[in-house]
C-alpha cells in the first residue's frame, strides 16, 4: 500500500450531525480522530466502510466503485474529503501535514540508539 507522498496523512471524523451542520475544519482538528490514514488506499476504504455502515449496507450490496476512485485521485492530492448521509452522519478524511501533527510526533518509532535498556 503507498504512502502519501508529500509528507501528509488523514485524520477520519464521524459526526453524528448533517452535512449542513457539519463542523467546520477548525472545530473538527480540536478532536480526536476516529482514524488516522496513511495511504490514499486506506482513505478510500475507510470512507466506503464508514458509509457503508452507516447505510447499513455490505460490501456486495453497495461497492463504491466510481466513488473509491474519486476518494483516491482527492486523496493523492492531499485534499480533504467530506461525505455523508443526508440525514447523517458527515463523515470527513481531513488532510493534515505531518510536521503539523500531535498524532505523527506520537506514532514515530524511536530510533534504536536513543531506546532505553
Amino acid at each position: 500500500m503507498a504512502q502519501h507522498s508529500n509528507g501528509l496523512h488523514h485524520h477520519g471524523y464521524v459526526e453524528r450531525s448533517t452535512l449542513s451542520h457539519a463542523l467546520s475544519a477548525a472545530e473538527r482538528r480540536m478532536l480526536d480522530p476516529d482514524e488516522v490514514m496513511h495511504s490514499p488506499e486506506e482513505v478510500a476504504a475507510w470512507l466506503a466502510g464508514t458509509l457503508r455502515a452507516a447505510m447499513g449496507l455490505t460490501e456486495d450490496e453497495v461497492g463504491f466503485t466510481d466513488e473509491t476512485e474519486i476518494w483516491l485521485t482527492e486523496s493523492r492530492r492531499g485534499e480533504t474529503i467530506v461525505t455523508g448521509l443526508n440525514d447523517g452522519p458527515t463523515i470527513t478524511a481531513e488532510a493534515v501535514y505531518d510536521s503539523n501533527c500531535e498524532c505523527e510526533r506520537q506514532l514515530k518509532p524511536v530510533p534504536p540508539s536513543k531506546k532505553r535498556r
